[in-house]
């Protein structure tokens, strides 16, 4: 449990360092 309870946070980690550039560059166009 507790590893799958890392993976989660890891993929959620990422997907927010990805998710705030895209959001950025959607504000700045």
């Amino acid at each position: 449990m507790a590893i799958s309870n890392v993976w989660i946070s890891l993929l959620l980690a990422l997907a927010v360092v990805l998710s705030a550039p895209a959001a950025r560059a959607e504000e700045a166009a």
